[in-house]
């Protein structure tokens, strides 16, 4: 037998080549979380400030969600796309891919920058629906690049206002009516203008259409995670009733049981895809394309709301 100076010479020497499975786990799960705070905006005040006001954010999930900003998935995305919308992202069960990719990024931006400003949310929905109103001035003077050019803009904003009450824990009821409230006038103002040149009855109907198409995106979501529709008794909240109130109530004596596939789809059809398709049509210059592209996205959701209903 060896002397116990010998012993501890073997051990030492056994560690620098076969470590044990706890020295490994504990050395995986440092890599691990120097990889996972890497982000060029990470620092530990702002994961702690994150975990705090997503915290505040699920506990009014349910009550404070826009109508109509565009619904995250609640699966966890990776790679740049994590850095770019993870720390803010609003969980919901499907997964715009526009929104995600196209106009998440730029939102999660601006709100960063506005959040050490202490820009109010509301402030950032007012832009916001400035921005769509001028769209659809430039829509009445035949502008259709610039209004097109004007709805993305807008639709980078409306993202950028609930990310940023999320960031600050600054989620309210009271943006949430804003929110939707504004972004349906805005609509109403964009398809007015669009009556100028496509004929009044063709651009109510593609308002009609696409608000149609929103409300099913919202209500085959919120249906689909258990959620009620609910207002209070505010000015804005008692106009969201009236504005929102019967579509909620419809939705729910058509809607049963949505599956996971019908609200994937439904979640591409949110405010930010359709805005894009529009713009894209304004700036080819045939608006008319988009109450056929609005018409087929209203048919695709009923279709599969009538194929749930049927299912035992």
């Amino acid at each position: 037998m060896g002397s116990q100076a010998d012993v501890r010479d073997a051990i030492s020497r056994s560690r620098s080549v076969i470590p044990p499975a706890e020295w490994v786990v504990q050395r995986t799960s440092t890599l691990r979380y120097r990889m996972s705070m890497s982000g060029w905006w990470f620092s530990r005040s702002a994961s702690s400030a994150t975990q705090e006001t997503n915290a505040i954010a699920a506990a009014k999930l349910s009550s404070s969600n826009s109508r109509t900003s565009a619904s995250s998935s609640t699966r966890q995305p990776s790679g740049v796309l994590m850095r770019l919308t993870m720390p803010d992202r609003k969980q919901r069960a499907g997964f715009d891919a526009v929104c995600e990719l196209l106009f998440r990024p730029p939102a999660h931006l601006l709100a960063r920058a506005l959040a050490p400003l202490r820009v109010p949310p509301p402030a950032v929905v007012i832009v916001g629906a400035a921005t769509g109103f001028a769209a659809a001035v430039e829509v009445g003077r035949h502008a259709f690049l610039a209004a097109a050019l004007l709805l993305q803009l807008k639709t980078v904003l409306d993202n950028a206002d609930g990310q940023l009450a999320r960031a600050t824990g600054r989620v309210t009821d009271f943006g949430r009516y804003l929110d939707s409230e504004s972004d349906l006038l805005v609509d109403a103002a964009v398809f007015a203008g669009l009556g100028v040149w496509i004929g009044p009855w063709l651009a109510l109907l593609g308002f009609v259409l696409l608000t149609a198409v929103l409300s099913l995106n919202f209500n085959l979501e919120r249906i689909h995670r258990g959620a009620p529709a609910g207002w209070d008794d505010s000015p804005l909240g008692r106009a969201y009733a009236v504005l929102y109130g019967w579509q909620d109530r419809l939705a729910e004596k058509v809607i049963r049981r949505p599956s996971r596939g019908t609200v994937f789809v439904a979640s591409n059809f949110g405010l930010s895809p359709q805005l894009l398709v529009l713009g894209i049509c304004l700036a080819l210059g045939h608006p008319r394309a988009y109450v056929g592209a609005a018409a087929a996205c209203f048919v695709v959701l009923v279709s599969l709301v009538t194929i749930d209903r049927r299912k035992p």
